[in-house]
């Protein structure tokens, strides 16, 4: 008897030990998972909260709701559940932030493109255009066009900030690309879009010799390196002119 409990110690410490490694793991991906979406989405929508405040706060929020539901009564597979719809609230709450945020940036697109074209047309500079745009649109396209200011007067190129730009709106209506960049040309990434989802297309190169190939991908426009404002404000206008003719939707 005195081999079987120790037998059935030895058991229960493993178990324990198994147990505790287990939810030492699950916590850190937990952890890790809070921080990412701190770090990821949340930064992207310019909302700046610490991980690992959204962890606790996911916590207590399912441990309250679980508790509710034992003490109304309901079982626990009722309560386990609670729990975990708790813990995955602050990722479901961002989801809609960020669907209801590119909804509000889809309709803000056409009037600010047509309104950049309107500030280069009156003698502004690329430049000092966007920043004038930037302070006259509402949130959020205009937290993401002040980003782009900055970035620019860092010595970021117009054209890799809007291409910045439009990953972070995702599905864009309009992409500024270049021919050559970093692992792979402006016409490889094209042949990643699919059919239904590809954007209008204007190229931004210091290479001629690709028009044909660019217009041949149905680019809408190709514009030589260093930008000239007028092109660049041709551009946008086409970019609008169609977007309208073809009823773009902007959600």
């Amino acid at each position: 008897s005195n081999w079987l409990g120790l037998l059935l110690a030895i058991s229960a410490t493993l178990a324990l030990w198994v147990l505790g490694r287990l939810v030492l793991r699950g916590t850190g991906a937990f952890l890790d998972a809070q921080h990412q979406l701190a770090n990821g989405d949340l930064a992207a929508m310019f909302i700046f909260m610490d991980g690992q405040r959204i962890a606790l706060g996911s916590m207590a929020s399912g441990a309250a709701l679980a508790l509710a539901s034992l003490m109304a009564g309901a079982p626990w597979p009722v309560a386990v559940l609670t729990l975990v719809v708790g813990l995955m609230s602050p990722r479901i709450l961002v989801g809609y932030l960020r669907r209801a945020r590119q909804r509000r940036l889809y309709a803000q697109l056409p009037d600010a493109l047509q309104a950049w074209a309107g500030l280069l047309s009156s003698g502004h500079g690329m430049n000092s255009a966007l920043a004038q745009l930037a302070e006259r649109q509402a949130h959020p396209l205009g937290d993401e066009l002040k980003l782009l200011v900055r970035q620019s007067r860092m010595g970021v190129p117009v054209d890799g900030a809007f291409d910045a730009l439009c990953r972070r709106i995702g599905s864009p209506d309009l992409m500024l690309l270049d021919i050559q960049m970093p692992g792979m040309s402006g016409f490889d990434l094209l042949a990643q879009v699919p059919r239904e989802s590809m954007p209008m297309v204007v190229f931004v190169t210091a290479f001629d010799r690709f028009a044909i190939q660019a217009f041949e991908a149905r680019a809408l426009d190709y514009l030589l390196k260093p930008v000239d404002d007028e092109r660049l404000r041709q551009a946008l206008e086409a970019a609008g002119v169609q977007r309208a003719g073809l009823g773009l939707p902007v959600a």
